[in-house]
Order: structure tokens, then sequence, then C-alpha cells
């Protein structure tokens, strides 16, 4: 499996072909079911939250991104949003790649 930093998402992504790709794939059909939503509660700071976003093709690749919100990240000099995106292969399921989701 592939693992695929910050530094080299924004150095290696093109956002423009990003942005009509995704447009061509929401267009074309894909399954983007509804995102799971988790409240984590935190001692002391306010809650946190869990987002499960997953979004697959028939015959292709499947996804997922996992994100964070930490709202009392900002008293820890942290980014209140943070995430990964993992690839997998769409006929056996195998990772393919674990990409920083923050970045991307």
């Amino acid at each position: 499996m592939r693992t695929i930093g910050a530094e080299e998402v924004h150095r290696r992504l093109d956002y423009p072909r990003l942005i009509d790709a995704l447009r061509t794939l929401f267009r074309d059909g894909c399954a983007a079911p509804v995102r799971h939503h988790h409240t984590i509660e935190q001692a002391g700071a306010p809650d946190a939250t869990l987002l499960l976003m997953p979004a697959w093709q028939a015959g292709g690749h499947l996804g997922v991104k996992i994100a964070t919100v930490y709202p009392g990240n900002s008293a820890r000099n942290l980014p209140a949003v943070m995430a990964s995106y993992l690839l997998m292969d769409g006929a056996t399921g195998e990772p393919r790649a674990l990409i920083d989701g923050t970045a991307l």
C-alpha cells in the first residue's frame, strides 16, 4: 500500500483536473451514501466529531475519507479538521493508498 503525505498531495495534485474529474464522476454515477456522523464527547472541551464518507463506482475503486473535527484544537495550535483517505481496489478490497485527507 502506498502512503501519500500532504506535501506530495500539494505538489502533484492538479486541482482544476480534480474538479473536472469529480464533476464527471458525479454526473456519470457513483455510490456516495450519506456520511456517518458521530459525536465524540471531550471532557473539559467542546465535543468533537468523527465523519466517515465512503464512495465508489461499480467496476472501479472505492474509498473512504475519515475526518475528525476537534474545535478545541485551536488551543493546542492544531487544525480543527484532520483527515485521511483510504483508497481500495474495487474488485478485491485490497488497500491501495492511504492519502493525507486534510491536504486532499
